[in-house]
């Protein structure tokens, strides 16, 4: 890898990583220790404010933003095709915000990947067993999951009867079959998941 790709890809991982360890970037990009040092430094001198922790861990400065990622064609593709599979699933919430994201990655790419992803997005078919959403919830899901938040929600058995429950949300699961996520959850002393 030449060092200016080399350079670029280091900022984007300086911008998704709280640290990053000059140890694994060696591993990552072959090359020694020293030379992921002089990149930094490098990198240092054209500006970008990296703070240093004890044991070779880096990180960007707080309120520091990077220019615009630019994506490759396929990566485009990939993001638009992604947004067909978004739009089956069935929480209202996660379709509308994946839909804003695309919205805001489209308005970033250059002219001829965005005439690309723009051409690809009219010829991806709606998929014919998309129903009404059925819920609003996975963003709250999702929030508590982050935040470490207990949710009550109202739990409806089989029989019809509804209880009141409160859980602490540990992940979410998909389910091909009915295309939504799920929240899979620890309430009490059980785990379970509920759909």
């Amino acid at each position: 890898m030449k060092r200016l790709h080399r350079l670029t890809s280091l900022l984007i991982r300086f911008q998704s990583s709280k640290t990053v360890h000059a140890k694994q970037l060696s591993k990552v990009y072959d090359v020694s220790t020293r030379t992921i040092y002089r990149d930094i430094k490098a990198l240092e001198e054209a500006g970008v404010p990296i703070g240093h922790e004890p044991g070779e861990s880096f990180f960007l400065l707080e309120g520091y933003q990077l220019p615009p990622v630019h994506f490759t064609p396929e990566e485009s593709q990939a993001i638009i095709t992604a947004n067909a599979l978004v739009q089956q699933n069935s929480d209202r919430s996660l379709v509308e915000n994946f839909e804003n994201a695309v919205r805001k990655i489209l308005a970033v790419l250059r002219s001829t990947n965005k005439t690309m992803a723009l051409q690809l997005q009219n010829r991806i078919a709606p998929s014919t067993t998309k129903g009404n959403p059925t819920s609003d919830n996975l963003l709250t899901i999702q929030k508590s999951i982050v935040a470490f938040q207990r949710l009550q929600l109202t739990y409806r058995n089989a029989d019809g009867s509804t209880s009141f429950r409160k859980i602490d949300p540990l992940a979410l699961y998909s389910r091909k079959t009915i295309g939504c996520l799920l929240p899979f959850a620890n309430y009490g002393k059980r785990i379970a998941s509920f759909g």
